[in-house]
C-alpha cells in the first residue's frame, strides 16, 4: 500500500496549478469555513487535504480534494473525511470542545480499544464460567 502511494507521490499531479487556484477560489467565494470547525478559510490557514487520504488508496485528483483549516487536517491525519467527521461527532456527544482533535483522537480511539479488549476479555471470562471452549 505504502510503495502505491510512494509511486504516485512521485507522478506529476493530475491537475494544474491554474486548476487547484480555481477550486479554491471557488471555495472560498461559496463556502469560506472549514467543513469540520467552521472556523473562516484564509489565507494563513487554509491547507489541501484528501477526502479519501491518497495512502488508503484514494486518488491525488481534485475530485478527491477539500479545503479545511490547517488545525483539522493535521488532526485528521490519514482518516477519511467521514471517519473524521464521526470522531467530531463522538467528542461534540461526550461534549467535549474539540480545540485540539488531534489529542482527543488519540484520547478516544485508546478509550474504544480498552474498551473493546474489555468486551473481549469479558465475553471469555463468561465462556470459561460456563465451561464452553
Amino acid at each position: 500500500m505504502y510503495d502505491t502511494a510512494k509511486r504516485r507521490a512521485k507522478s506529476p499531479l493530475p491537475y494544474t496549478l491554474e486548476e487547484l487556484r480555481e477550486k479554491l477560489q471557488q471555495k472560498l467565494e461559496t463556502r469560506p469555513f472549514c467543513p469540520y470547525c467552521r472556523v473562516a478559510l484564509t489565507a494563513d490557514n487554509v491547507s489541501l487535504d484528501h477526502i479519501m487520504p491518497v495512502e488508503r488508496g484514494g486518488h491525488p485528483g481534485l475530485h478527491n480534494v477539500e479545503f479545511v483549516c490547517k488545525s483539522d487536517n493535521k488532526a485528521k491525519g490519514d482518516m477519511t473525511s467521514a471517519e473524521y467527521a464521526d470522531l467530531l461527532a463522538v467528542l461534540d456527544g461526550l461534549g467535549v470542545r474539540h480545540r485540539r482533535p488531534d489529542y482527543f483522537r488519540k484520547k478516544v480511539v485508546d478509550a474504544l480499544r480498552i474498551s473493546t479488549a474489555f468486551r473481549k476479555g469479558a465475553a471469555w471470562r463468561a465462556k470459561k464460567a460456563v465451561g464452553v471452549k
